[in-house]
């Protein structure tokens, strides 16, 4: 019974050094925590992609912190869904590092469940930023092209107005050559 047992603890504790190996191999950040919010695991790219340092402790990340004042209510409905065991949505949402500067995170999440009882939260977190300001960037351009094409079709039609304009004086002209040359007579008498 006794060596059973510790068989067991010791296949439990490489199954564990297994997962934080794996998750601390990954190019995305890994985070867990509980229904307060307690984060009870972070693979090493949280704290690169968030500004912490190696040497500081799960503790000292507030995950509410980390969330934009706008969107903690959001959060909360969420956990909420999660505590009843709804499965959640990825979501985009701007995220504030430990300098208070913004990125882009898409965060997706599973509820963790042990013994049939929900009891946390693991989130996966893709950094957008990159990928966010070159959408920005390219709706700057967007818009830039927008705006020179509205104003070259602007000018385009200007100049076809005044072409069609001197068409007209030109048809005019042309009709009253054409009308003197046929009724030369009409104009000495």
């Amino acid at each position: 019974e006794m060596s059973s047992r510790m068989l067991a603890e010791e296949q439990l504790r490489d199954s564990e050094r297994e997962f934080r190996e794996l998750a601390d191999f990954l190019p995305i950040a890994v985070a867990e925590y509980d229904f307060d919010l307690n984060i009870t695991y972070v693979n090493h790219q949280i704290g690169q992609l968030f500004g912490y340092e190696k040497t500081d402790s799960i503790s000292d990340i507030d995950i509410l912190h980390l969330i934009p004042v706008e969107y903690r209510s959001f959060i909360s409905r969420e956990l909420e869904a999660a505590k009843q065991g709804i499965l959640l949505e990825p979501i985009e949402l701007p995220l504030i590092k430990r300098d208070g500067s913004k990125l882009w995170g898409k965060i997706y999440s599973s509820v963790i469940k042990r013994k049939n009882k929900f009891i946390g939260i693991r989130s996966c977190i893709v950094d957008l930023t990159e990928q966010k300001a070159a959408e920005d960037k390219l709706k700057k351009s967007h818009d830039v092209l927008g705006a020179e094409v509205e104003k070259r079709t602007y000018e385009i039609r200007k100049a076809i107005d005044a072409a069609n304009r001197a068409n007209q004086l030109k048809s005019g002209f042309l009709a009253n050559v054409s009308y003197e040359l046929r009724n030369p007579m009409h104009q000495i008498l």
